[in-house]
């Protein structure tokens, strides 16, 4: 008996004597290892004391933020307030706001989960209202209109206010 002709391999296979000649197992190409300026041939130690001592191709401005993809916190930061209401603190109408827009303003859901935490609406109202007839004042002289109320609820309640661009502390 004879035997049959042998199979015709695909080209991208591997010849057999591929290993021996390139020394892979599988028979894939292995070229010279690369030792130009970009290949991985630089130690990190060395591109380390690269970055230490070149100078920067292209300095920060000073409206960049150090970081490029992200934002700089000083700045993001820079209206939150800085100190605590204390009474003496100046409080008055932001311009243009009157009581009026109190309701349409503080219904927005948004808000809503912390509604608890503030004086009623009443109770706002009686802030804005005093607010405007009697233009700037005190905080003292806020919390005398409320010596029934808790303290902390009226200032939280004045925070709220200026966080809704209601009053403004100038």
């Amino acid at each position: 008996m004879s035997r049959p002709p042998p199979r015709q391999l695909p080209d991208w296979l591997p010849t057999p004597g591929c290993a021996a000649k390139w020394g892979t197992r599988d028979g894939r190409v292995r070229g010279r290892r690369s030792t130009g300026r970009w290949s991985s041939g630089h130690t990190r130690r060395d591109l380390a004391k690269r970055r230490q001592w070149e100078i920067e191709n292209t300095p920060l401005s000073p409206e960049s933020p150090p970081y490029p993809l992200r934002a700089d916190p000083f700045r993001l930061f820079a209206g939150y307030p800085t100190a605590a209401i204390e009474p003496d603190h100046i409080v008055a109408l932001a311009p243009n706001r009157s009581a009026a827009e109190f309701p349409a303003i503080s219904g927005v859901e948004l808000g809503a989960y912390a509604r608890p935490l503030f004086a009623p609406d009443g109770d706002c109202l009686k802030v804005l209202d005093h607010l405007g007839a009697h233009g700037e004042n005190t905080i003292r002289r806020l919390l005398e209109l409320f010596e029934q109320r808790d303290r902390g609820t009226i200032l939280r309640t004045i925070a709220w206010l200026a966080k809704l661009d209601l009053v403004r502390f100038p």
